[in-house]
């Protein structure tokens, strides 16, 4: 109320006069054990929660606005209610064979869940923000890494003069492999009287 009801559409934007800061909180740790003839094997945690990050809601739905201002088309609402939680496992087993070639193992069992992974997200389901907590769009539970060093030793002799030239190299690999990533069904029904179509 209160805007003119005639004219070009018009788009509101609104924001909360209390907005509170993003903020994330980092945490981890992990132990070492040297399990014998060049064998190392590690484990640990490693966490993170953020609070306060922004989402958008078109209130268009919550209130339907027709009724009020047929000039209003859009009515947006930013507020900082968005939340985030990382959790993971990581594992890691090392093996030098020799001076020359080491190999390593990592194994990662991971859970990343928030409110809606983009900036400024929009939920298919504004109604109430718990439907919208879910797997981000990133998040692989297992992650596997394999990787290989290996730095021949080309030529022999101290003083090699071959050695100084053409030495010095190193080959490695790297294997990387992770389960699907999650996703969401849609269904779009754009014709009938539905307030929302997704």
């Amino acid at each position: 109320t209160g805007l003119p009801t005639g004219g070009a559409p018009l788009g509101l934007t609104g924001f909360p006069q209390n907005f509170p800061p993003s903020v994330t909180y980092r945490y981890s740790f992990d132990t070492q054990y040297d399990i014998g003839h060049n064998w190392m094997a590690s484990i640990g945690y490693s966490g993170s929660q953020t609070r306060h990050y922004t989402r958008q809601s078109n209130l268009n739905y919550l209130y339907y606005t027709d009724g009020l201002n047929s000039i209003v088309n859009g009515l947006g609402w930013y507020s900082n209610d968005a939340n985030s939680h990382y959790n993971a496992l990581l594992t890691e087993v090392q093996h030098r064979f020799s001076s020359q070639y080491e190999i390593d193992f990592q194994y990662k069992l991971s859970r990343n869940i928030d409110d809606g992974t983009q900036d400024y997200f929009m939920d298919n389901y504004p109604w109430s923000r718990s439907y919208s907590v879910g797997p981000a769009d990133y998040d692989a539970t297992h992650n596997f890494k394999l990787w290989g060093v290996w730095t021949p030793k080309l030529f022999q002799g101290r003083n090699n003069w071959l050695d100084k030239v053409a030495g010095g190299w190193t080959l490695s690999g790297i294997l990387n492999a992770h389960s699907g990533f999650p996703w969401g069904p849609q269904y779009c029904n754009t014709g009938g009287n539905v307030v929302y179509p997704n």
